[in-house]
């Protein structure tokens, strides 16, 4: 793992982004981000998910933990544990508009479903950053 960079480990390994398509919304000349939920497995979401998260968490040094309850510019201070921060956030609000966007009742109850699946694999991993995301 380590003679490769982080972009090539995720690259290789995070293979769940192959569930990603891209869908056209209606009336629009836009695009959005679409996944194909029902191709997706709970538990290699949540090993997928997992092993990102760990691959964001181990580049952050233990400086950057202590520095960041007393620093008042933490982005420029702590870059790492802000990218760790800012993946949390994103994951939390994808899942939301995944959620939101699904128009019927049994859509969102599949979805809902596969989250806390996918919630319950993560901390089976030990992942609880994860499952906090995704709750």
């Amino acid at each position: 793992f380590e003679s490769l960079s982080f972009e090539q480990i995720a690259k290789r390994h995070y293979h769940i982004l192959d569930k990603l398509t891209v869908r056209k919304i209606q009336n629009s000349d836009s695009f959005t981000w679409s996944w194909e939920w029902d191709r997706v497995r709970s538990d290699t979401f949540a090993k997928q998910l997992s092993l990102y998260q760990w691959l964001l968490c181990k580049r952050v040094p233990q400086r950057e933990y202590i520095l960041w309850n007393c620093s008042k510019r933490k982005e420029q201070d702590c870059p790492r544990l802000s990218k760790v921060i800012e993946h949390f956030n994103w994951v939390s609000s994808w899942l939301v508009t995944e959620m939101v966007c699904r128009v019927s009742i049994k859509e969102r109850s599949f979805l809902m479903t596969l989250l806390v699946e996918t919630t319950r694999h993560m901390i089976l991993l030990r992942n609880f950053l994860g499952a906090v995301c995704i709750m």
